[in-house]
């Protein structure tokens, strides 16, 4: 097993993870867009981020489920890589992740009992209300179930400093219990929410949405042009300015070094000495 020093080479892991995934949704009609910082990327690199170490794509719900059901069914191939759906065995996320076993991942303080590999993610983007007050409880929901959950993921990890604070969440996580059960039911409380406020002209990463700036309307992700990331044109929004905007502000200004975003992890490479 090799340590990964470099992090050029996670992400050209990671390129050859979306090539492999895109080449698949384009064979079977499947619309996506990259998103988050993989578009801040795209569109200020023309590539990765310099320091950033993950790939997000986004479907809308009824091609996320599309895609699902696919998966499901055995009829989604990707070579080597492998594919966890929510509540699948083995995975504490409430949306799609791709990952690749020949490289293993740790993370400071995560759950060893769910084993880690390098990954790609793919968010539903959900219909939320338009109401500023419905889209606040909305994402209250889900925030709570969401930091119930990261309990699991981060035992070590305790939300609040003072004892009733410690005590109130240990409590939701006893009571709420299995974790698969929980990403189960922040994924069918998105789903709800899509099917709920349907003919809304908003969206959210419904199962996980970053923060309240993770709220979009229809122009801001659709539809989609080519835009190049790496060495190859993906689908991004055509309105992207729109979205990055809202989603960071002046995108295009590189934030300080102290405050540049990364995952804390370890890549080791299995099938090499």
């Amino acid at each position: 097993m090799r340590k990964i020093e470099s992090i050029r080479e996670i992400q050209m892991i990671e390129y050859g993870m979306l090539c492999q995934l895109v080449d698949y949704l384009q064979e079977h009609d499947l619309p996506y867009a990259l998103c988050g910082g993989t578009l801040l990327g795209a569109i200020r690199h023309g590539g990765f981020i310099p320091w950033d170490d993950d790939i997000d794509v986004y479907m809308l719900r009824k091609d996320y489920d599309r895609f699902m059901a696919l998966v499901a069914a055995g009829q989604c191939q990707l070579g080597q890589l492998r594919i966890k759906l929510p509540g699948d065995p083995g995975t504490l996320h409430p949306f799609v992740k791709i990952f690749d076993p020949s490289v293993v991942i740790r993370t400071p303080g995560y759950n060893k009992d769910y084993p880690e590999y390098l990954w790609i993610d793919i968010f539903p983007m959900d219909h939320f209300p338009d109401a500023a007050w419905q889209h606040r409880i909305c994402f209250a929901v889900v925030t709570f179930m969401r930091r119930t959950l990261l309990l699991h993921t981060f035992p070590d990890k305790v939300y609040g400093q003072t004892p009733i604070k410690r005590a109130t969440w240990k409590f939701f996580k006893m009571v709420l219990g299995d974790p698969r059960r929980l990403t189960r039911a922040i994924d069918d409380y998105a789903r709800r929410t899509d099917a709920r406020f349907a003919g809304s002209d908003h969206y959210s990463d419904g199962p996980w949405p970053e923060n309240m700036k993770d709220y979009f309307e229809s122009r801001m992700i659709m539809p989609t042009v080519k835009h190049v990331f790496e060495d190859r044109q993906f689908d991004v929004p055509v309105n992207y300015d729109a979205y990055l905007r809202q989603f960071y502000g002046d995108y295009m200004t590189p934030p300080p070094v102290d405050q540049r975003a990364k995952h804390e992890f370890t890549a080791y490479r299995i099938d090499e000495d």
